[in-house]
């Protein structure tokens, strides 16, 4: 599959920069699990359908893919993600249409008095992507991206409140299931891309314990901004890349907030066959960096790996990994780009 991407105008990326204007006040999720900053496997190279509804059809990201992401601290909190997205584009109806599923657990703790408590806290979501490709002046490519799902979200978490006086906590008959809506806006020029989207824009509460409060998924922004420049006669490539996520204090998960949220990263590939790179990390305490390598067989399979370093001022025994397998069954742009230069 190819889209043909005319020189693009700079000024038509005017929508792109005001939604960036307007997600910057919103609230982002963040959990008081330790280094639980988001709960997608967060090397984000070829997972943006799950941060980007936008980016859903893009011939760059895999038709299939599978990401499993383990944590482990000295604590003894030990947090898992796995998520699953399928996508495509369909070139007559200038659309891409995916499905994303993601399950988190937690492996938290909280005290009740004195005595410790697992929370049993786990989220699954699940729903539909899609996104359209609006003509606009000479830009390259400007996406519209919709997220529609039903969010999974259960807690024995109690934030019962004993003033003026200890009152009898009582559960109550909570739906576990509820909607959640995402949006979000990507543009390709020539090699560049950038995209802004708000994951929970209808912020989804769920209130399991009466007297409580309510857990909140607050409205979660992303920016993210990437490059592709070819060398060697497109054997190598090297892809920079940048994403931002600003995080409100004092949230209803019980955490202060960390400021914002910042990875820088790289990665080089040889010949579409072997890539490797780096992320350094902003504010994703305890870790700082994290090493991502991957190989591409016949164009289509992939398999990835990456390792998270924790800073040296941070205690022994944390430690992150991430993997997964995806399928490529569209042709990127470039590759048929590169067969026309060859005719």
């Amino acid at each position: 599959m190819h889209h043909h991407y005319p020189k693009a105008t700079y000024g038509a990326v005017l929508p792109l920069l005001l939604l960036c204007f307007t997600c910057m006040p919103l609230k982002a999720q963040q959990v008081n699990n330790f280094f639980n900053r988001v709960i997608y496997a967060n090397d984000y190279y070829f997972s943006l359908p799950m941060y980007n509804p936008a980016f859903t059809g893009d011939d760059t990201q895999p038709s299939v893919s599978v990401t499993g992401r383990m944590q482990q601290s000295p604590q003894e909190v030990n947090p898992y993600t796995i998520q699953a997205v399928a996508q495509g584009f369909a070139p007559s109806l200038k659309s891409g249409f995916g499905f994303a599923l993601q399950y988190h657990k937690f492996d938290d703790n909280f005290y009740g008095g004195t005595q410790l408590y697992p929370t049993n806290k786990r989220l699954l979501n699940m729903g539909l992507l899609y996104s359209y490709m609006f003509e606009v002046g000479e830009i390259s490519v400007l996406k519209l991206g919709l997220g529609a799902s039903l969010l999974h979200f259960k807690s024995d978490e109690v934030f019962a409140v004993q003033i003026p006086a200890p009152q009898p906590t009582v559960a109550l008959n909570e739906r576990t299931f509820k909607p959640a809506f995402d949006i979000g806006l990507s543009a390709n020029i020539l090699d560049f891309y950038v995209g802004v989207s708000v994951k929970y824009f209808n912020e989804p509460k769920f209130k399991f314990f009466e007297p409580g409060t309510e857990s909140t998924f607050f409205r979660n922004s992303y920016i993210t901004a990437g490059y592709r420049w070819a060398l060697l006669q497109d054997r190598l490539v090297i892809r920079p890349s940048v994403m931002v996520n600003a995080l409100a204090r004092n949230n209803n998960f019980g955490n202060t907030g960390g400021g914002v949220f910042f990875d820088a990263s790289v990665l080089l590939s040889y010949k579409d066959i072997a890539f490797a790179g780096t992320s350094y990390k902003v504010n994703d305490d305890p870790f700082f960096l994290s090493l991502l390598a991957g190989v591409r067989l016949n164009k289509t399979y992939q398999f990835t790996f990456s390792y998270h370093l924790p800073e040296k001022s941070a205690a022994k025994g944390y430690s992150r990994f991430e993997a997964g397998i995806s399928f490529f069954l569209q042709q990127s742009r470039f590759e048929e780009e590169e067969e026309e230069t060859v005719e």
